[in-house]
């Protein structure tokens, strides 16, 4: 494994924030939390561990481009969840990695790391593979998506399958419906096994209102505590046996409160 490789960095803040009702004042990028936004934010972490070829993927003029390198893309080339991707594809790097990073997430400097962090040849995921344990998203969230060049008609083939089937179909987003196609196909291919990145920390992709809201009180909370061992490098097993693991406390809340009823009756 090599840290911290000369790659190109798109930040991608194309998206209509459709997920925002009502859409914000500015873009979704631009909110401001803790006196920086979130943008600002990520370009000043990934610049501070070594990153100099960032690119802010972006749909018109909005954003301030006195310090960024900003390109102005098509936000809906095929007007489907391959677009999150394909938008950008004319920028893509053509000698190394590309890595996307989501521009709606606070990130932590634990997670920057996590995906300045290369691979040799491999689909690299830095996310959180369950619920938040910080606020109330209970989906699990996919941060950055590490490309190496090799791997780019790989990409291509499957974004282009994501856009061939039904344009309306919204979920799974196109990162997580990536990393099952990956899963998949690794079967028969298995220099296509992604590698996740798990981590449970602040680091927050903010969908909706609320789950900035609910984040800002756990940032104020002296209860919350932060996972030593995370961020750890995870594979498909981890995800399923997280998922597993979820199920289980699920049902044992459920016969829990079964219980209960039964007795007071």
């Amino acid at each position: 494994m090599t840290e911290y490789s000369a790659s190109k960095y798109l930040i991608l803040c194309a998206g209509a924030a459709s997920r925002w009702p009502p859409a914000p004042a500015v873009p979704k990028q631009l909110i401001e939390i803790e006196g920086e936004t979130l943008v600002d934010r990520t370009s000043r972490l990934l610049r501070e561990h070594g990153a100099d070829d960032i690119s802010l993927i972006v749909r018109d003029n909005s954003f301030d481009a006195d310090h960024r390198r900003c390109c102005i893309v098509d936000q809906a080339p095929t007007g489907t969840r391959a677009d999150k991707f394909l938008s950008s594809r004319d920028h893509w790097s053509t000698t190394g990695d590309t890595v996307f990073v989501f521009g709606d997430v606070w990130f932590s400097e634990a997670a920057i790391r996590l995906a300045l962090r290369t691979e040799p040849s491999a689909f690299g995921f830095v996310g959180r593979a369950s619920w938040s344990r910080f606020d109330s998203n209970r989906f699990r969230e996919i941060f950055t998506l590490r490309v190496p060049l090799v791997r780019q008609p790989d990409l291509i083939a499957a974004m282009e399958k994501l856009a061939d089937k039904d344009a309306s179909e919204t979920y799974p987003p196109a990162g997580w419906w990536l990393y099952g196609e990956l899963v998949s196909q690794s079967q028969s291919r298995p220099e296509l096994t992604p590698l996740f990145y798990h981590i449970d920390d602040f680091t927050e992709d903010f969908d909706r209102p609320a789950h900035l809201e609910n984040w800002i009180t756990s940032r104020k909370s002296p209860l919350v505590w932060v996972d030593p061992n995370s961020p750890e490098r995870h594979t498909a097993d981890f995800i399923r046996a997280r998922r597993k693991k979820f199920y289980k406390r699920v049902i044992a809340i459920l016969i829990i409160v079964l219980a209960v009823c039964l007795t007071l009756r």
